[in-house]
């Protein structure tokens, strides 16, 4: 009987032991810049990563869900700072529609409905192809790899989120004097963003996520953008990109085919 408890005991401290090791934290990765106890260095990494990447091209598979439908496209896309942006739809059965902004005006070819709609440029321009709150700026910035900066940014708290391996830090600004204040997610080893949150705002609220990311530069393979209440999603995933190469003013401008309908004119 003794020998019997004294083996149910040492089998008792044997499992809790290897529960203990089971559960112990692993070391957190602080690349070389070391654990930080403020937020600049993060915000000078994302003006930094601004900086070196400017343009990019490629094609993507463009998935979206909301409430008045669901699908996915093949997307051919061209981007650059600051709020330029070509996004071309296409399916197995045809090209969709195209939209293009030049920093001052829009315009969209719609190919099933056989129109050209154009218009001066504003936050809400974008909502023509996509059911989630962007502006063109954002969404150049978020495929370049990182949330835009608001005016005259300035880091506040900055906490360590050791189980998911982020640093999370809140910044504060403005955009046309407008109040803006983003939620960041990110990662402790090379201060890449993998969460932001735009709690105030034009577009708030808005959850963005940034996946796998590709080799230097360093870009996000996929972007995904979550309305604040979820019932709307965008998902853009890599399947060839081109990052620097020369991309002509006219790849942000469009003409209106003769044969399709100008509403408003």
């Amino acid at each position: 009987m003794r020998l019997g408890f004294a083996a149910r005991v040492v089998g008792a401290g044997l499992f809790l032991l290897a529960a203990g090791c089971a559960h112990k934290p692993r070391p957190i990765d602080f690349g070389p810049h070391g654990p930080l106890n403020e937020g600049e260095p993060i915000l000078a990494a994302l003006a930094a990563h601004a900086a070196r990447v400017q343009l990019l091209s490629g094609e993507a598979r463009l998935n979206v869900v909301a409430p008045e439908g669901e699908g996915s496209v093949t997307e051919l896309v061209a981007v650059r700072r600051p709020d330029q942006v070509r996004l071309e739809s296409v399916t197995p059965f045809g090209p969709v529609s195209v939209f293009a902004s030049d920093g001052r005006r829009w315009a969209l070819v719609d190919h099933r409905q056989r129109q050209f709609v154009e218009g001066p440029l504003t936050s809400e321009a974008l909502a023509q192809v996509l059911p989630v709150r962007v502006s063109p700026r954002m969404l150049v910035a978020l495929l370049l790899g990182a949330p835009p900066l608001p005016e005259r940014a300035q880091p506040g708290r900055l906490t360590l989120d050791a189980e998911k391996g982020l640093y999370r830090l809140e910044v504060t600004g403005e955009e046309s004097g407008v109040p803006v204040r983003w939620r960041l997610g990110c990662r402790t080893d090379n201060l890449r963003p993998e969460l932001a949150e735009l709690v105030e705002g034009p577009g708030a609220p808005l959850r963005v996520e940034l996946e796998g990311w590709l080799p230097e530069p360093g870009l996000p393979q996929r972007v995904r953008l979550v309305s604040g209440d979820g019932a709307r999603r965008v998902e853009l995933a890599w399947r060839d990109v081109d990052v620097g190469e020369p991309l002509e003013d006219e790849v942000f401008q469009l003409v209106p085919p003769e044969d399709y309908a100008r509403p408003g004119l």
